[in-house]
């Protein structure tokens, strides 16, 4: 058993295998892993300042906590949650896998974050590229919220968050292997909106939507089954693929995708 497991919603494993992350309901767990059979042992967990969870140890900004990656570096674990309006930067130490708490930004919540960013109501899924130099989130309220990494200490500065896609309910989000492109599931618009991203400065560009042919909106300017109430979006291997998921459509959607065009 773990205590911290209240509620969770997501979860992750690092590049190195050594540790699985769960955050949810306020928490934020982190397991070991055995590589040899892959069982999972409790190693501890942060609480938010507010929850009733049973963790040793606190941080702000974890309230409803969702969304969840590790750096490719493994130096970094990165959180956003839904109550606090926030993303929480961990620092993680690379040979056990435990966490300790770095600092969080949030939406001008009193959530106890130093630094805010804004438009952040009700961030969902997230991403980090490949070069670990973007973290992005999936943002109900906004549409996707882009943040620069620095390498060399973790710490995360807001980059962009493009306009005019307030309300979409976006839940997730994806990025290409060469870290040029970006998607997001839309729930509400039934949709997968597809980004351009520079990769020198992690801004991202709206290029276009692929929405549900049954949705009678004229959001996006290709159609296609079986995307009522996206939500999941990934993008796998060398990205020749895009698969989405669709809630209300009960239907996971598989799409071509042109490495250079990222369509």
């Amino acid at each position: 058993s773990a205590p911290g497991l209240a509620g969770p919603q997501y979860a992750t494993i690092s590049d190195d295998g050594k540790n699985v992350y769960a955050a949810g309901g306020g928490t934020v767990v982190t397991t070991n892993r055995d590589a040899t059979t892959g069982a999972l042992t409790d190693a501890g967990c942060f609480k938010d300042d507010s929850s009733g969870a049973s963790c040793t140890d606190t941080a702000p900004g974890l309230g409803g906590s969702e969304g969840i990656v590790v750096s490719h570096d493994g130096k970094n674990v990165y959180v956003v949650a839904q109550g606090d309006r926030a993303i929480s930067t961990f620092s993680r130490n690379t040979s056990t896998g435990a966490l300790q708490y770095a600092s969080c930004i949030s939406d001008n919540a009193p959530t106890g974050c130093p630094n805010s960013v804004p438009a952040f109501a009700y961030p969902r899924g997230m991403t980090i590229t490949d070069d670990d130099t973007g973290v992005y989130a999936a943002v109900a309220n906004t549409g996707v919220v882009g943040f620069r990494r620095d390498p060399a200490n973790g710490n995360l500065t807001h980059a962009n968050t493009p306009p005019s896609l307030e309300p979409y309910l976006m839940v997730d989000v994806a990025t290409s292997r060469d870290d040029r492109f970006l998607y997001a599931g839309s729930v509400n618009r039934s949709a997968v909106f597809e980004f351009s991203r520079d990769p020198a400065t992690g801004n991202l560009a709206l290029l276009g939507c692929v929405e549900d042919i049954e949705s009678g909106s004229s959001i996006c300017a290709t159609e296609g089954q079986g995307l009522e109430g996206t939500e999941g979006v990934i993008v796998p291997g060398a990205g020749a693929s895009l698969y989405s998921t669709a809630f209300s459509g009960r239907a996971v959607s598989t799409f071509d995708r042109n490495d250079s065009t990222g369509r």
